[in-house]
């Protein structure tokens, strides 16, 4: 037995930070963050019938933000063929008008 107070489980706030700001490269910021939290998102949302604006923003929006502008600047950051780059940036600017329309709608 020690005499030091216990840790407890520590936020590792870099690697947030490095997805955040695109640092993990595109083909690690594209694939598990947009396509694995888009699809889960979907699936949640159609799963509740009953939700208001609130509660998906609360619940799916959020994290779709943050991959939408880790992805965003890790495009930004890209040196490979133009042609995924965009691709990855097409794919984001529909992401974000799904959003808005189903806002909307």
């Amino acid at each position: 037995m020690s005499n030091e107070p216990e840790q407890g489980i520590l936020l590792n706030t870099g690697v947030f930070s490095r997805y955040i700001k695109g640092e993990y490269g595109l083909k690690w910021t594209f694939w598990p963050g947009l396509i694995v939290v888009s699809l889960t998102t979907a699936l949640i949302i159609n799963q509740m019938d009953n939700i208001d604006n609130v509660g998906v923003l609360l619940i799916g929006y959020l994290p779709k933000i943050v991959v939408l502008t880790a992805t965003w600047k890790a495009s930004n950051r890209y040196k490979g063929r133009v042609l995924w780059k965009n691709l990855a940036r097409t794919w984001v600017l529909f992401e974000v008008l799904w959003m808005m329309y189903w806002l909307v709608s």
